[in-house]
């Protein structure tokens, strides 16, 4: 059985002061990702983006931080969950991207089976809503 998740904290790091560096939280992915659809608002629109940085938390005592890069929401629909998995199946071997031939990605997955072995283990232990 998967762990639920317990809290997700997003934190704007780049874009207006007013909205940096003022932690939000959220209970589940559909809340994080209405958090940044505000804040995609006034976010770059023509080129660029603003860095938020995350944190997720589930049950099991797993955590995982990364980097949002939040485009205005007119460029990119924002979804934090899509963002994860989407370094997930890339960092286990399940998501070649178009610009990389598949022997570069190959080595590149070996290279870094530590990163594999965590990603696998978050895909195995933790709930991810789509």
């Amino acid at each position: 059985m998967k762990s639920k998740l317990k809290l997700i904290t997003i934190t704007r790091a780049e874009g207006p002061s007013s909205m940096c560096g003022k932690p939000q939280t959220a209970a589940t992915f559909h809340g994080a990702d209405w958090i940044l659809h505000r804040w995609s608002s006034t976010a770059p629109e023509k080129g660029g983006y603003d860095k938020c940085d995350f944190r997720i938390e589930w049950e099991n005592g797993m955590v995982y931080e990364g980097r949002y890069d939040l485009k205005h929401w007119r460029v990119e629909h924002p979804s934090l969950s899509c963002h994860v998995l989407g370094f997930i199946e890339f960092s286990i071997g399940k998501a070649c991207p178009h610009h990389m031939r598949q022997e570069r990605y190959e080595a590149y997955v070996q290279q870094n089976l530590e990163t594999k072995e965590q990603c696998q283990a978050f895909l195995d232990q933790c709930e991810f809503e789509a």
